[in-house]
């Protein structure tokens, strides 16, 4: 084969692997795709969730899919739900839930996908096949898209995983007046809402200011997040709330960016 050939067939190559290693680069980070799985009994209810890691309104699609083998017959079935969704800067919203009765050996292969136009930007795959055992009745993952994964993610031997308790999605309140509780009800019920579940215990803490005056400090355990003089207007405190949510809600993006960063050295 002469050279000129051999240099047209790498051209050739890197043509079609080249834009397939930038696909993969893209895939959710932008907006994240996460399945979620809660059994109880022989049910496993699953949801759909979306994050926006970015600092714009997104306009999406998400297709969720369930596919499902019986173990007996081998006749497949397909539930799939989709639509359109609009998701704020740092958002995290839940997309669809479904619930699926499994047996003790079928095989069931879950599928997110969020589509931004025709483009997928994120995407999650969980194949289950069946229950880990009677008595505790888990769903055995035995496949997880590794594109979805970081590091902190990676699978971590049982023995580990009960060695302590971790407390998640913690919001404690201190405030002294009634502007500051209707804050903290106005940031707690958008918390919820928006599904942040942070890591770190989220201190709503209300103090006195100059005057009369008080502030509102957000505080994730000793890192002071968000700030402002409290003012009883109703809108005034709504704005305020939304702009406290999208701040924690980056602040935890950054938090398991940097724990990411740190674990690959």
């Amino acid at each position: 084969m002469s050279p000129l050939r051999n240099i047209w067939l790498l051209c050739l190559v890197a043509g079609f692997l080249i834009p397939a290693l930038s696909y993969a680069q893209v895939m959710n980070t932008e907006v994240e795709a996460e399945i979620d799985l809660q059994s109880k009994d022989r049910f496993i209810r699953i949801k759909g969730f979306a994050t926006n890691k970015t600092d714009i309104n997104r306009s999406l699609r998400y297709e969720l899919s369930v596919i499902k083998t019986d173990s007996a017959s081998g006749n497949r079935s397909k539930n799939q739900q989709q639509g359109r969704f609009v998701i704020g800067p740092q958002e995290k919203r839940s997309l669809s839930e479904t619930t699926i009765n499994a047996g003790q050996n079928d095989r069931t292969i879950i599928f997110l996908l969020l589509y931004e136009g025709d483009r997928v930007i994120g995407q999650d795959r969980i194949v289950l096949n069946g229950f880990e055992g009677e008595d505790e009745l888990e769903p055995l993952v035995i496949e997880r898209e590794e594109l979805t994964k970081q590091p902190s993610e990676q699978a971590v031997p049982k023995e580990k995983q009960n060695d302590g308790v971790t407390l998640r999605g913690v919001v404690v309140e201190d405030t002294k007046t009634k502007p500051g509780s209707d804050f903290y009800q106005m940031f707690y019920s958008s918390y919820l809402a928006n599904n942040v579940n942070g890591e770190r215990i989220i201190r709503v803490v209300e103090k006195l200011a100059m005057g009369r005056s008080t502030k509102i400090q957000i505080w994730a355990e000793q890192d002071l997040i968000f700030e402002f003089f409290v003012n009883p207007r109703e809108e005034y405190l709504k704005q305020m709330s939304e702009q406290a949510i999208f701040r924690v809600r980056r602040y935890f993006q950054t938090l398991k960016a940097r724990q990411n960063q740190q674990q690959k050295y």
